[in-house]
């Protein structure tokens, strides 16, 4: 396969300028895809992680306690789940490749780096279903990491959050 690890050696049919370009658009992806978002959950925003693994998305809810990478956390794979009207913070991260996730609806790019953590703050005011699209940046299309963002209602997303994690109303 034509796929890279970051900080493997290229394998066959890539040029050695590439990794340099990839660099670029990095720094370019992280300086001028981000927005701030309005409104609030709890005490802040809703906390999401989203891991690049294996052509895979890993979606990680923070749990009860409000933080991420505790007993209480809740993991999905591919599709987010969020309530309409809540600042959002996503946590960007890959264990791999090089990946990008975007948000064609409201506009929003971000790219996710192995051993780097990005950022991508935005809200929905919209109920609703919206494309999540993903690449790995290697030149093929992963179907795998093409997704929904699903806009629920508080209510609809607390629901759906407490079923997830086997707790009840």
């Amino acid at each position: 396969m034509i796929c890279f690890k970051l900080s493997r050696v290229w394998k066959r049919g890539c040029s050695k300028k590439a990794p340099i370009m990839w660099a670029l658009f990095a720094v370019t992806a992280l300086l001028a895809c981000t927005i701030d978002g309005q409104g609030g959950w709890g005490d802040g925003p809703l906390l999401v992680e989203v891991m690049g693994d294996e052509y895979q998305w890993y979606v990680t809810y923070a749990g009860a306690d409000g933080e991420l990478h505790t007993s209480d956390d809740i993991v999905d794979t591919t599709d987010v789940h969020v309530p309409v009207g809540v600042d959002v913070q996503l946590k960007l991260r890959s264990k791999d490749f090089v990946y990008l996730l975007a948000l064609p609806d409201l506009k929003v790019k971000q790219i996710a780096v192995p051993d780097l953590e990005f950022d991508l703050d935005f809200q929905f005011d919209v109920i609703g279903t919206y494309k999540l699209a993903g690449n790995q940046l290697c030149g093929f299309r992963h179907e795998s990491l093409m997704g929904t963002v699903f806009v629920q209602s508080k209510d609809q997303f607390k629901s759906w959050l407490h079923g997830r994690s086997g707790k009840s109303n």
